[in-house]
Formats: C-alpha cells, sequence, structure tokens
C-alpha cells in the first residue's frame, strides 16, 4: 500500500490532468437520450407536434405537419424515446448535400416547451442553438415515415 501511495503522490498532476481529460471526453461523447434534451419535463407530458419543412431533397414545397392524436404522438414520443445523441465538437454552418431543413415545435401539456429544435443534416440535430450527432442514422427516416403516414 505504501508503494501506491508514494506513486500517487509523485504522479499527483499526471493523475489530475488525466482524470480531467476523462471527464471532458466522456461530457462530449456519452449518449444522451434525445428525450432528456428537447422536452422540459418527462416525454409523458408531450401532448402534440408541429414539424415545419422547408423544401429539401424529399419535401418539394413549405409544408407544415401538426399532430395531435394520439397515435401520432406517441410514435414521436417513441421516436425521441429511442434516439440518442452526443454533443457535436465542432459546428457545422453550412452543408453542400444532404440537407433535411426539419423544424419541430413541442407542445408539453398543451403549451410550447420554448425549444427550438431542428433537423439539419441526417445526422445532426439543433437544439436552442447547441448542435448534437445522432448516434443512430434511420432518425430522418423513421421521421419522414412518421409524417406521409
Amino acid at each position: 500500500m505504501q508503494k501506491v501511495l508514494a506513486f500517487i503522490k509523485r504522479r499527483k498532476i499526471a493523475l489530475i490532468v488525466i482524470v480531467v481529460l476523462v471527464s471532458l471526453a466522456l461530457y462530449f461523447f456519452i449518449p444522451r437520450r434525445l428525450s432528456k434534451i428537447c422536452i422540459n419535463t418527462n416525454v409523458d407530458a408531450l401532448s402534440s407536434v408541429s414539424v415545419y419543412c422547408m423544401p429539401n431533397g424529399a419535401e418539394k414545397e413549405e409544408r407544415e405537419y401538426i399532430f395531435t392524436e394520439p397515435e401520432d404522438v406517441e410514435a414521436f414520443k417513441e421516436l425521441l424515446r429511442s434516439s440518442y445523441v452526443r454533443l457535436k465538437i465542432f459546428n457545422v454552418e453550412y452543408v453542400n448535400g444532404g440537407y433535411e431543413g426539419y423544424d419541430f415545435s413541442l407542445y408539453e401539456n398543451s403549451t410550447y416547451n420554448g425549444k427550438n429544435v431542428f433537423l439539419f443534416t441526417s445526422d445532426i440535430l439543433t437544439v436552442d442553438g447547441k448542435q448534437f450527432v445522432l448516434y443512430n442514422n434511420d432518425f430522418s427516416t423513421r421521421l419522414r415515415e412518421i409524417l406521409h403516414n
């Protein structure tokens, strides 16, 4: 035990640096559930969803989808529950291809929750100006399925 304590005492600064680096890596790369980031309270409080689509590869014109039916809202809840994101280290200002352009308005207990949620590309989601990388690449595909059903 004395040898371990002597080792720690001699390399105190190196151990502190390692702990700080591991903490930063966990902060940036640990997966976060999308429902925890997009919704202020519990995901079950989600009462309706409004999705505004700008012209992109899948949508030819501007369109707004409003979902208030329980089965549609439940599909959005499941999409949010099953999706995980991580914080994007370097923000992307523009893309030359793959632009999605879906803007979400989420209502909790019939009140707008104030979060600005925007699907930038198929793997980048912006919430209140912070960019996140989606871990599952089928988020935009599943979103389009919900929108067009």
